[in-house]
């Protein structure tokens, strides 16, 4: 049904040919087609941007018309136009992927489906964050924000801008998903999610900043090696990669985050090079078994370097303004 007054037209492109005037309270036939862009339409001084789609008229005319104007008769319409927002951007498939992923997260019931769930959503997620990167159309400050319906797809993530307000992105927020794991057979679910409170400790919301990085602003960060951070996420990684299997993919992967964070040819670090230091020889002393050899090298490698700090080309105490 329409909900505004619009126009249907030939291409979708409010530039090309009108086919017909559409009228508000007009039944019409979803075509179920959505065009590669959106429409951009400046009404009472709003800018609305929606995917174009292809609809039929009770007279027989077809044409496309941007969605935002419709309402499906039954079926909750939000839904609706999301799953055409995200055809218009990412393709039918994908849009199919999100709407299952989302029924599957209400059905988990043990630790495994949560680690498949977890992994299948995390890959869709990853796959659709660089393609909107990757789209032609460049994304300004409003624009970035017109995204987030995508925390409305990813019910168990959050909406946030990036860069300035220029990059749209959802990250995961663990404590949502504690609240479906609580209920699911198993502790290995419980036990990850644990973990992850560890690791983003601020709001248990996934972030480009977890908790052995100080921010510094919106894209640059200092390491907080020598805070005591990074030998106690160690030992939480530890003590889960030790009770949770099914979640050793994640578990690893925030440990070389880590671990990269010590390393890291630019990373500069927010306390002294001797705390630093003190920290790493804790860390080597522990002989934490998430830790491998290639890991333990890199450790070693780096007490050498926080011994002769200045000669290494070490950035540190940046917390001190120096």
């Amino acid at each position: 049904m329409t909900n505004a007054a619009t126009n249907l037209y030939a291409e979708p492109d409010g530039a090309s040919q009108v086919v017909a005037a559409i009228q508000t309270g007009d039944l019409l036939t979803d075509g179920q087609k959505t065009g590669s862009a959106e429409a951009v339409i400046e009404r009472s001084g709003h800018v609305i941007r929606s995917p174009w789609i292809w609809i039929t008229t009770n007279k027989g005319q077809s044409g496309w018309a941007p969605a935002t104007f419709f309402t499906p008769e039954k079926g909750d319409a939000t839904h609706w136009l999301n799953q055409k927002r995200l055809s218009c951007y990412f393709g039918e498939a994908v849009a199919h992927q999100c709407d299952a992923l989302s029924q599957q997260f209400e059905k988990v019931a043990t630790q495994e489906e949560t680690a498949l769930w977890l992994r299948a959503t995390q890959r869709l997620h990853d796959s659709m964050m660089q393609h909107l990167q990757q789209r032609p159309e460049r994304v300004s400050e409003t624009q970035a924000a017109h995204f987030r319906w995508l925390g409305e797809v990813f019910k168990t993530h959050v909406f946030q801008v990036l860069n300035n307000g220029r990059t749209p992105w959802v990250f995961l927020d663990y404590r949502t998903l504690q609240a479906q794991v609580q209920r699911s057979a198993g502790i290995q679910d419980d036990v990850f999610i644990e973990l992850a409170f560890h690791v983003f400790p601020q709001d248990s919301i996934e972030s480009a900043f977890p908790a052995w990085k100080f921010q510094l602003d919106d894209e640059r960060s200092a390491s907080r090696l020598g805070e005591g951070r990074h030998l106690e996420l160690l030992a939480q990684m530890d003590k889960a990669a030790s009770v949770c299997p099914l979640f050793m993919p994640e578990i690893e992967a925030w440990k070389n985050s880590l671990i990269k964070d010590i390393l890291g040819e630019n990373t500069s670090y927010w306390q002294p090079a001797s705390r630093a230091l003190d920290e790493l020889k804790t860390i080597e002393s522990r002989q934490f078994t998430c830790l491998n050899e290639a890991d333990m090298q890199v450790i070693r490698q780096r007490i050498r370097d926080f011994e002769t700090p200045e000669a290494s080309g070490i950035k540190a105490d940046l917390r001190s303004g120096m």
